[in-house]
């Protein structure tokens, strides 16, 4: 086994799509399907459960991901060295951002950094944004573009950059363009799709428990671009 093809596995690994993994590591999903056959028989065992609708990492393939994982950051580290000047930063920026982030948040970031260290490299993951701290907590990722709550997170360093208000959106030219009531009555009688979980799920779910709301749920879905 060479990089390549741990660095394919581990991309394989958190998109659990083929196809989605096979556009990220620039193969065809059979050749993708392959690679990780080649995998597994190299190592003598099964590293993912799939068949013709899903995909999911078996227990060995979990541990083969971590392993998988170690060996990518050491040979990034190991290579950063290598090349490192005492003048110069180097390395690569590994990031967890939702798309909505890459468009919003993330070029101005990007921007500078170029500027400052042009010899740092960024890895972007895109994934939905309740998942930005366990990409950092998992080492996935060095910073993550996240909600930050009131409380703040135990063992991370948050630096707010916006504030964003909560915003519902409707048809332009659906049946819910004008309402009108409370915030309580609106709730309660308009069907709405809201993130499955994630800062804003969990502070709307407490708004609506402090004014013994039920809101009418129409649909639960991953992320806010799903919403969208």
């Amino acid at each position: 086994m060479d990089f390549y093809e741990l660095k394919a596995f581990t991309v394989l690994s958190r998109q659990l799509h083929f196809a989605k993994a096979a556009q990220q590591v620039h193969l065809s999903p059979s050749a993708l399907s392959r690679l990780i056959s080649r995998l597994e028989s190299e190592t003598g065992t099964t590293l993912f459960d799939r068949d013709n609708r899903e995909v999911a990492l078996t227990e060995e393939g979990k541990k083969f991901a971590v392993f998988a994982t170690k060996c990518i950051s050491e040979q990034e580290a190991l290579l950063s060295a290598f090349s490192n000047k005492a003048d110069v930063v180097t390395g690569t920026l590994h990031v967890y951002a939702s798309v909505t982030a890459c468009y919003t948040i993330m070029p101005p970031f990007i921007k500078r950094l170029a500027s400052k260290y042009p010899a740092i490299q960024l890895s972007v993951e895109t994934g939905d944004p309740a998942g930005a701290v366990a990409a950092v907590r998992e080492g996935r990722a060095e910073l993550g573009v996240a909600a930050i709550p009131d409380e703040g997170y135990d063992a991370f360093d948050c630096i707010p950059v916006r504030t964003s208000p909560l915003v519902f959106a409707a048809s332009s030219t659906g049946s819910y363009v004008e309402v009108s009531g409370s915030p309580q009555d609106i709730v309660s009688s308009v069907p709405l799709i809201l993130p499955k979980q994630g800062l804003a799920r969990r502070r709307f779910d407490s708004w609506t428990k402090s004014r013994n709301v039920q809101p009418m749920i129409a649909a639960e879905a991953e992320g806010n671009e799903a919403v969208m």
